[in-house]
């Protein structure tokens, strides 16, 4: 079911005889799969939650339940294979791979990241670079000053 006037992506209930999972209209087509795959994993979680999920150091068992539907919806919604197969064939940003697997960019960033398919940042290359060429440029101004005194 797709309703406008909820707050949140999407829920799951059980009615009495079956279980029915609300979406959010105003959301877009990635954010909708993304929502009904998590919503699915709570279901399917449901009759074993309470053992499941006890809670850990830091991470409460509700947020472990959350964490288990996200990493669960990301990999049905971008299986491994299937993304290595979009990096080798070149699509390698979240952008792209969003795009592919009709995922929001995040989820892409995420599965990415997990599979270790992301790509490097080119920023932090290009400052890597900058310090490295001002490091050396450093080296030889000193050399050329020491062998003209």
């Amino acid at each position: 079911m797709v309703v406008d006037d909820i707050p949140i992506s999407g829920s799951a209930h059980w009615n009495g005889s079956a279980w029915l999972i609300v979406l959010n209209r105003r959301h877009r087509a990635p954010r909708q799969r993304f929502a009904l795959a998590h919503e699915f994993k709570h279901v399917v979680d449901h009759t074993t939650h309470s053992f499941l999920y006890t809670g850990m150091p830091g991470m409460s068992a509700a947020e472990q339940a959350e964490r288990a539907a996200d990493y669960f919806a990301g990999c049905l919604l971008t299986p491994r294979r299937w993304l290595k197969r979009a990096c080798s064939n070149g699509q390698r940003t979240p952008r792209e791979i969003g795009r592919l697997f009709t995922v929001p960019v995040p989820v892409a960033n995420t599965r990415l990241t997990q599979c270790g398919f992301a790509p490097r940042h080119r920023r932090r290359q290009r400052v890597l670079r900058i310090v490295v060429r001002t490091r050396l440029l450093r080296r030889c101004s000193r050399r050329r000053t020491r062998g003209t005194l």
